[in-house]
């Protein structure tokens, strides 16, 4: 028999809220707050809000004598730098929907570009700021490969009951989002405390869990984007392209020492790895029934821990399914993530609720190898008992920084399984052509541990395009290389000395040799340009069999795909884990590719 836990009710149960939009503090954003605590009504608030929480030396005092416990903190400061930073943001939103959303979209939608823009008098965030409560922080310690880094973390619930406006026009149509309301638990951290003027070698921010979203349309087909099932498909769209940026895994921030390591700050790893498996579920609703009243229904699995979800096959009409899905996920936090289990039944035209429930990964990483646990459904208002059950079982696997020597002799790796990390710095040489390519890379891996693992069996980077500058540059270049060739083809016929061309160009003989190559075609064009990715890709495998394969494309404006350059990383050859190395890759010969390269055992307990 397993033991039986009762259904926890989760955040988004208490409050439904909606789309998040994420910026970067630039000197656009930051000058209005240094001028607002500059001034004497700042500096005044900023007072009562420190004498309001804690006073200095009592947090310094509870800080340092018990670093890893959480201290309450109050959320006014925060949520008076929101309030007079909100405007500045909002414009900056604004700036960036029509200089940076806006082409982008037209170029998804082809020959309907000209069709689509935002409505430049509709589109801000409103006047009502992100709100910040339940304020804690803490310290904790990041293992590097020679020590550990030392951090702060704040936690905070946010909400935002927004009444912005972002509209656009598409042909003769006007669309847009009226309201939205979002709740969800943030998590900041301040990395690599140090005695530099910097103070910390980075910060990074990200959601625990997916923040719950809700949004109210406006506009000529408003009564269509309300309909339930084209609004929930709609939100869950929003969500998971919300997830990508800003659930963990996923982070957003940036390095403030140069000198540190950018996947240090940004891609840390996770504590380790959750094998999940849901044996079955009993007693389920029945929400489809036949001539004779017979109520079955065809239920699947959707499992979710912050950016990652999985989804199990459906089985048909039946209300006591046997699943054994299996699934992996990165587990960032023990204390604040948690599993996120739904079952629905399939439909035609959509999917209907059977019910959910919520586990705090803290206790699920408690079960260990023991056996399965039964867990109670509960409705969407979080009530158990007539939901039915599942029947699961966990395993949390840390991630270990020792030797490969170290882990045989201990035997705490016995199947060799690790977590692997490959980092994008940056590609060079590559061909520069029309603005509007777009270059990116992929990354797969063979001897994953399971087919749905802690990350995509492929993985696409962000498609970039090369600075539009350097397309200019390039450009100017061109059309000063075809004049200088008029003017060199101009005098060869009237047989002047290469000396002498090269006198009266004032130029090197050299250089009108490999201008007269290119144009021949004898010599490649050699302009040629570096993009900056800082992604990652990471992968749960076997270590002893697992290569990585990097490709490198490109595509045209007229959606024509060229494979630039193919590398493969055989796993095995990258070392001790918990060592990292830095390397500079060839692909196709001549373009060159900065990676960050690192492997880390998993502990079998």
């Amino acid at each position: 028999m397993g033991q039986t836990i009762p259904c926890c009710k989760s955040d988004s149960q208490e409050t439904d809220i909606e789309l998040v939009q994420a910026t970067r503090l630039d000197s656009r954003i930051l000058e209005p707050l240094i001028e607002r605590l500059s001034s004497a009504k700042g500096a005044d608030a900023y007072r009562r809000m420190n004498h309001s929480s804690l006073e200095e030396d009592d947090f310094v005092k509870r800080m340092s004598s018990s670093p890893s416990r959480e201290v309450q903190l109050e959320a006014d400061l925060f949520n008076m730098m929101a309030l007079w930073l909100w405007p500045t943001v909002s414009n900056y939103v604004a700036e960036q929907l029509s200089v940076t959303v806006e082409p982008a979209i037209q170029r998804s939608l082809g020959s309907l570009r000209k069709s689509f823009s935002f409505d430049e008098n509709r589109c801000h965030l409103g006047s009502k700021p992100v709100t910040f409560f339940g304020l804690t922080a803490w310290e904790s310690a990041q293992p590097i490969m020679d020590g550990d880094l030392r951090n702060v973390t704040f936690r905070m619930d946010v909400i935002w009951e927004a009444d912005l406006e972002v509209f656009f026009n598409l042909s003769m149509a006007k669309l847009g989002v009226k309201r939205v309301r979002l709740k969800g638990v943030v998590l900041v951290d301040f990395v690599g405390v140090q005695p530099k003027a910097c103070m910390f070698q980075g910060v990074r921010s990200y959601f625990i869990n997916p923040p719950s979203v809700v949004t109210e349309f406006e506009g000529d087909l408003t009564s269509v984007l309300n309909l339930t099932w084209i609004k929930q498909r709609i939100q869950e769209g929003c969500l998971e392209q919300l997830s990508k940026m800003l659930v963990a895994p996923n982070r957003v921030g940036k390095v403030l020492d140069e000198q540190a390591e950018h996947f240090t700050v940004m891609r840390p790893g996770p504590k380790g790895i959750l094998e999940v498996v849901v044996w079955k579920a009993e007693g389920l609703l029945a929400k489809d029934f036949n001539f004779f009243g017979k109520g079955t229904s065809d239920p699947y699995l959707v499992l979710r821990c912050g950016a990652v979800c999985f989804k199990s096959r459906p089985a048909k009409k039946t209300l006591n399914p046997n699943f054994e899905f299996r699934a992996m996920f990165q587990i960032v936090s023990l204390n604040h993530q948690q599993l996120n289990i739904q079952l629905l039944d399939e439909d035609q035209l959509g999917s209907e609720f059977l019910g959910m429930v919520d586990l705090p990964i803290q206790r699920m990483a408690q079960w260990g190898d023991g056996g399965k646990v039964s867990c109670d459904l509960s409705d969407k208002d979080g009530n158990a008992g007539e939901n039915g059950h599942v029947l699961l079982s966990a395993r949390f696997r840390p991630l270990i920084w020792k030797s490969k020597a170290e882990v045989e002799e201990m035997g705490i790796c016995p199947d060799r399984a690790g977590f692997v990390i490959l980092g994008i710095y940056s590609a060079s040489n590559l061909p520069l052509g029309a603005s509007s390519t777009q270059f990116w890379f992929e990354a797969t891996s063979t001897g994953l541990l399971s087919e749905n693992c802690a990350a995509p069996v492929m993985q696409v980077s962000p498609k970039l395009q090369q600075d539009r500058r350097a397309g200019e540059a390039h450009a100017e270049r061109m059309a000063q290389e075809r004049l200088l060739l008029r003017k060199i083809e101009a005098m060869r016929r009237h047989h002047m000395s290469l000396n002498d061309i090269a006198d009266v160009l004032e130029i090197e003989p050299a250089h009108i040799l490999i201008l007269e190559g290119r144009a021949a075609g004898t010599f490649p064009t050699l302009v040629q340009h570096t993009i900056k990715w800082n992604c990652a890709f990471e992968f749960v495998v076997n270590t002893a069999e697992a290569i990585i394969t990097l490709q490198l494309k490109s595509q045209t404006e007229d959606a024509k795909t060229t494979v630039l350059g193919t590398h493969t990383v055989p796993v095995c050859d990258l070392g001790d884990p918990g060592d990292s190395c830095v390397q500079t890759i060839c692909l196709d010969d001549k373009i060159r590719v900065k990676v960050f390269l690192q492997v880390r055992f998993l502990a079998h307990i």
